[in-house]
């Protein structure tokens, strides 16, 4: 028995000997355990502005800007109503998270009633064409507007802005477009400008971690009087809101939101579709505003947290550590020297065939540049293809994704195809089916392929026509910026010991894989 196979028997006889009802408090998780994110002090912050261009699915894949304020684990985000869902067409609201969930969502919905009885928009959603998101750096103001006729033929914008003022404080600040002046105007002429709603929709879980109003303890309905009156919204409480505390005992996940001047209006709780939520309705009445939003303290970045990847911070995302490349290659377990790892099924779909051998395996002696290669036998021909495991990019960064190929056989072909692994992503099925393949020849040939991130995680999707082979080498290769063909044509005109020393070191690596069709060779490089 192998050393491998010895320690899955030993595992699997201690799971077998432990039970829930043996096991010690505590024990199921390791000594000492503590949450990954949990916080045990906090400090107040300046902030970070932070911004995202996106494709807008709500309007024609258009590029947009989505940007937040981050202060530690909380923040304050503009054009993201739901974790990491950026859209457009909720321009007039803006949203709070606390260790990435949401909270707690601000809404304006504000509109008149014109001459000829038609209602105009002053900030709604879907305001495609007329609302705009500006994030300015050096003022440190995050700004959404909205385009609007005014009565009398000339245009206005509604806006609101998220301006940081350090020391874990945002304001946020609201002019519907027009003085008061103008307002007594057109009220005047029987049009009113300035009555416009505010919602506070609170998403956390407000029954377990507690709201105050002005420094009293809110007290939410019994559940069974919202089921009795399902859909009805039941006044809580009523009145002016100068401080809303969300989660006061415990600091560092809650926030305050201070009103000089006061926010008038109701806070109702409603039982619909299942499920209980708490918000507050304000009915505005000025025509510029504004209110503080206090996160407090906050949790700092961790000295001791591991770098981000690419652009990603997989620790403040999932406590997750994935090294960072020491080479340029960036595909983990380039050369199999690990075996199968970090590879996988494409899909689902696949048929189990009988084989004495299997179809994916690694050979430890048929590497090109090392030892390990991958080999896919022509056997079990109903299996799927194969997928590597995700890969962090940078958005905006290009790369290049290159591999050299040869095969025992005319008529072989091959591709490696990109595919994104996030919905939404700038790489689907349809970009890895319609991916030209490399018709391949019994000499060695490099092909490559460059791309721009839109900084979602790539994977690649790995396949070959069927000619009956029953081996292949491939190296896979994944470096930031454009491809240098001139380096790999002298790499094979001269193959002196210095020249392959100084390739080596830059850690060029191979991957092998066995086409059905004829034994291919694929080389990627750094």
């Amino acid at each position: 028995m192998t050393p491998f196979r010895l320690t899955v028997a030993l595992c699997s006889l201690l799971s077998i000997g432990l039970t829930l009802a043996d096991a010690q408090p505590g024990a199921l998780n390791g000594p000492d355990y503590a949450p990954p994110f949990e916080i045990k002090q906090g400090e107040r912050v300046d902030g970070e502005l932070r911004t995202e261009t996106f494709l807008d699915k709500q309007d024609e894949n258009r590029p947009a800007l989505a940007a937040s304020w981050v202060y530690g684990n909380k923040r304050v985000a503009a054009r993201e109503t739901k974790l990491n869902l950026k859209q457009t067409d909720r321009d007039n609201e803006f949203t709070l998270y606390v260790n990435e969930a949401p909270i707690m969502k601000c809404i304006f919905v504000a509109n008149y009633i014109n001459a000829d009885g038609e209602n105009v928009p002053m900030m709604a959603p879907k305001l495609f064409e007329t609302s705009n998101l500006e994030a300015d750096p050096d003022t440190g103001v995050i700004r959404v507007s909205n385009r609007y006729p005014l009565p009398d033929g000339t245009e206005a914008e509604f806006s609101y802005s998220l301006k940081s003022l350090g020391d874990s404080r945002v304001e946020v600040s609201w002019d519907i477009g027009c003085s008061a002046e103008q307002v007594e105007a057109f009220r005047e002429a029987g049009v009113m400008l300035n009555n416009y709603v505010m919602y506070f929709d609170i998403e956390g879980d407000y029954r377990e971690n507690g709201l105050e109003v002005n420094g009293t303890s809110m007290e939410p309905k019994p559940i069974d009087e919202l089921k009795a009156h399902e859909q009805d919204r039941l006044v809580v409480w009523q009145g002016t809101v100068h401080e809303l505390s969300y989660a006061p005992s415990k600091p560092f996940y809650g926030f305050d939101i201070i009103s000089e001047s006061g926010l008038r209006g109701r806070l109702r709780e409603v039982y619909q579709y299942k499920r209980i939520d708490l918000g507050f309705m304000f009915h505005g009445s000025q025509p510029q505003d504004s209110f503080i939003i206090d996160f407090g303290k906050v949790a700092p970045p961790a000295d001791d947290a591991p770098p981000a990847v690419e652009g990603h911070d997989l620790w403040a995302q999932d406590a997750l550590h994935l090294p960072q490349s020491p080479t340029r290659n960036l595909f983990p377990n380039p050369s199999f020297e690990q075996g199968m790892r970090y590879w996988r099924w494409w899909f689902g779909g696949a048929r189990y065939e009988r084989s004495d051998l299997l179809r994916y395996g690694v050979d430890p002696d048929a590497g090109l540049f090392g030892s390990n290669a991958m080999v896919i036998h022509p056997v079990q021909r109903a299996s799927q293809t194969l997928r590597s495991f995700s890969m962090p990019s940078a958005k905006g960064k290009t790369y290049t994704v290159s591999y050299y190929a040869k095969a025992e056989i005319e008529g072989a072909s091959a591709f490696l195809a990109p595919l994104s692994s996030k919905t939404g992503g700038q790489f689907t099925r349809a970009t890895v089916y319609a991916t030209e393949r490399n018709e391949l020849s019994t000499e060695w040939q490099r092909f490559s392929f460059s791309f721009v991130s839109d900084g979602t995680p790539i994977s690649f999707i790995l396949s070959a026509n069927e000619k009956g082979a029953e081996f292949g080498s491939m190296a896979c290769n994944m470096k930031r910026g454009l491809s240098r063909p001139s380096l790999f044509r002298l790499l094979w005109r001269d193959s002196s010991k210095r020249l392959i020393t100084k390739i080596m070191l830059r850690r060029e690596t191979r991957l092998r894989r066995v086409l059905k069709s004829a034994a291919m060779r694929l080389r990627m490089v750094n």
